[in-house]
């Protein structure tokens, strides 16, 4: 059964790299020819959705269907030149708003894939940090034992994510993979040497050791470049336009950078702050998961307090670094809604206040509940305040969208796996709800 598990992660993670090998030919072989709405460098304005306003909206429309404006109005002329001026605007008009909000939607489905899954991963990798610093191999065995039955599905949102990239947002997959393709190869060595060490771990008599550090190392490792990457496609992703002569010919864009790029003291800063905000989910997680006179619990105590500290001080950091370095984010921040932010704000501190509370009181799974809301507020307030951009300054959440009818199909065919994953991962959690002595776990393991 274990065995069973860790060749499906190995699979995975296999068809993930092969997926990242392939990435920049998507970048040219998808990209439209000709599409006048698709912003080749930074800075380009961004389109909104036809009827919004305030608060959600962007500063300019343009027309994000595959073909421009013109070029669908020209083939809607040759279908049926009866057609009347209105009854042409009208099919345009419903043609752009189909393909936006589809667009928007699986926006929103990329989001929720990445949050849950650094909030159900983040947990482990940040146990995972912290058995680096137990030197035996039963207190080691025993947190990695804590995860066995559930670090398998809490992964699977991350091939959530990249499936909905993948098929929802091809360019994006194409070109931003092109720009992180370093850092996403080495996460996946670190999510497969996790995988190796969690199953070798216990089998192994004499390499124990070594698979418990490399388990602890993977987690290292996977939790910085998470933070690193986030960071990097927040400084945005430059685009050459390139014209070609296959499919029809016309101009593509592509990243013709570096492959150290991404590195920027930025993007360096924002991985140490994943690795701290694992290590806090990671305390949370080992508190709530161990008996309450296990060891393991109680040198978690100052775990949750230090790391929760270092967490307030590098968020207000890397708000600060924000403000100064991107413009538009401190111009959405004092815009007209400014108000709107403070009730966010302020709903974050009171979601931060209520985790210091919870663990005080010693109320563990309500502390990881409020460090669940707490997560999810912080990154639905992040993307606000980046949207419409899902790379800013680089691409848009309607231009990055694969075609209607595509995102139609792909909407029909992959829609319902999000709940049935979200079940699945219900339905692990209650089986494995039981706190677990030290001894116990590691004996098990």
């Amino acid at each position: 059964m274990q065995f069973s598990r860790m060749i499906k992660t190995l699979l995975v993670a296999l068809s993930l790299m092969l997926s990242l090998a392939v990435a920049p030919a998507f970048a040219q072989q998808d990209a439209p020819a000709g599409h006048e709405g698709v912003p080749s460098v930074k800075g380009t304005q961004a389109p909104a959705l036809p009827g919004s306003g305030g608060f959600w909206s962007a500063q300019s429309q343009t027309e994000s269907v595959p073909l421009s404006f013109h070029q669908l109005r020209d083939k809607v002329q040759a279908t049926d030149p009866e057609l009347s001026a209105g009854q042409k605007h009208e099919l345009l008009r419903n043609a752009l708003y189909e393909h936006n909000i589809l667009a928007l939607a699986w926006g929103v489905a990329l989001a929720l894939s990445v949050t849950i899954y650094l909030i159900l991963d983040g947990a482990d990798l940040g146990a995972g940090i912290i058995s680096l610093f137990y030197g035996d191999d039963q207190t080691r065995g025993a947190i990695m034992a804590s995860m066995a039955g559930t670090w398998d599905a809490n992964e699977t949102w991350l091939v959530v994510a990249g499936g909905i990239l993948f098929g929802g947002f091809p360019f994006i997959y194409g070109s931003v993979f092109h720009y992180l393709m370093l850092p996403l190869m080495v996460m996946l060595l670190g999510i497969m040497l996790r995988a190796v060490s969690l199953e070798f771990h216990h089998h192994a008599a004499r390499s124990q050791r070594f698979w418990g550090l490399g388990f602890a190392a993977g987690s290292l490792v996977v939790a910085f470049i998470i933070g690193a990457a986030g960071g990097a496609v927040l400084d945005g992703v430059q685009l050459t336009p390139r014209d070609v002569t296959y499919a029809g010919g016309g101009t593509v864009l592509e990243f013709t950078g570096g492959v150290f790029d991404f590195i920027s003291p930025f993007s360096i800063w924002t991985g140490i702050v994943g690795v701290i905000t694992s290590v806090f989910a990671g305390a949370l997680y080992l508190r709530a998961r161990f008996v309450h006179d296990s060891p393991v619990r109680t040198d978690m105590k100052d775990w949750v307090n230090g790391s929760f500290i270092a967490l307030v001080i590098a968020s207000l950091i890397t708000l600060a670094w924000i403000w100064l370095r991107f413009p538009w984010a401190a111009e959405k921040w004092t815009g007209p809604w400014i108000w709107g932010w403070g009730v966010i704000a302020a709903w974050i501190l009171f979601t931060l206040w209520n985790i210091w509370d919870s663990t005080q009181r010693e109320k563990d799974v309500a502390a990881m509940v409020w460090y669940a809301v707490m997560t999810g507020s912080s990154l639905g307030a992040m993307a606000l305040t980046v949207y419409p951009w899902l790379v800013p300054g680089t691409w848009t959440v309607y231009d990055a969208a694969d075609p209607s009818l595509s995102l139609v199909g792909f909407t029909v065919a992959m829609g319902g796996f999000i709940p049935v994953i979200l079940i699945y991962n219900w339905y692990q959690i209650w089986v494995f709800r039981d706190r677990l002595s030290a001894l116990g776990a590691y004996d098990h393991h």
